[in-house]
């Protein structure tokens, strides 16, 4: 109930030096993981308040289902797709409009969207993983409708080709 209530915070843990011994601290080191974890760009994300970012490929593949302009066939770019990704969810979480107009609920980087709101990331995958779970019962009735037609056929078939050689015909039926 604690961790609920509370907002998360990420905590990336940086060694000060590879001898692990006490007062030492290596500047080029520390530099190294600092530009490596992404921290000073992590860092200006989170002040301009943008929760959450991905590239616009991995943010079409992984929630193109959820849209119906962009599943089962698209045509644009990336960037575009994901766009109208966010903008339909956007417009499916508030249908009167949003009351804060002055901040955009995301923004586009040159190769990455921005999601201000972590409540648009949780809604986007709740939404994926009902569609998803949709698809998927969709694909288990076609199949157990195949196997069910599948065996009524051989079950018909079998008693067909126990009988076919005990019966005669009547002199004026067709034979299948």
């Amino acid at each position: 109930a604690t961790l609920t209530q509370c907002t998360p915070h990420y905590i990336r843990c940086i060694k000060p030096n590879d001898s692990k011994s006490p007062m030492h601290f290596d500047n080029a080191r520390v530099m190294h993981q600092v530009q490596y974890l992404g921290l000073l760009e992590n860092t200006r994300i989170r002040r301009a308040g943008y929760a959450f970012r991905e590239t616009y490929e991995k943010l079409f593949y992984r929630f193109r289902v959820c849209c119906p302009e962009t599943w089962p066939k698209w045509g644009g770019s990336f960037e575009e797709g994901a766009e109208l990704i966010v903008k339909s969810i956007l417009r499916q979480s508030s249908p009167g409009g949003s009351g804060n107009a002055s901040k955009e609920p995301y923004a586009k980087g040159k190769t990455k969207l921005f999601i201000r709101q972590p409540e648009t990331v949780f809604a986007l995958e709740e939404l994926r993983e009902r569609t998803v779970q949709i698809y998927a019962n969709r694909l288990q009735r076609f199949f157990l409708q195949f196997t069910l037609q599948n065996y009524y056929y051989n079950l018909h078939k079998s008693v067909n080709d126990r009988v076919v050689g005990q019966k005669e015909r009547r002199r004026l039926s067709i034979s299948c």
